[in-house]
């Protein structure tokens, strides 16, 4: 029991921390809108061993961070990618708003 709790604790963990990323690589993108110097920053950060996928599914995440709070509470979805995809297609789609 004392594993399968460490485990829960673990994934709650990881899932607060994609917000965290999600804002961090958004204010980013913010800050470097233009692709080549956005590139050039990002080959020195901490967020250049995710794949492109990712990145782009954390920039939306953070896009639609206020939208996505009741759904990252409560899914058990933990990878950026399947996180976006997920929540775009329930949350966003679903009340009307612009799910790029």
């Amino acid at each position: 029991m004392a594993e399968f709790n460490a485990t829960v604790r673990a994934f709650r963990k990881r899932k607060r921390l994609i917000l965290v990323a999600a804002k961090g690589l958004l204010a980013a993108r913010r800050q470097y809108p233009n692709n080549r110097t956005f590139h050039r920053w990002l080959k020195s950060s901490s967020y250049a061993d995710l794949s492109g996928h990712d990145r782009a599914a954390l920039i939306q995440i953070g896009r639609h961070e206020k939208r996505l709070r009741g759904f990252l509470a409560t899914t058990g979805i933990a990878a950026p990618s399947l996180l976006w995809k997920t929540a775009r297609k329930t949350i966003i789609a679903a009340d009307g708003g612009p799910a790029s």
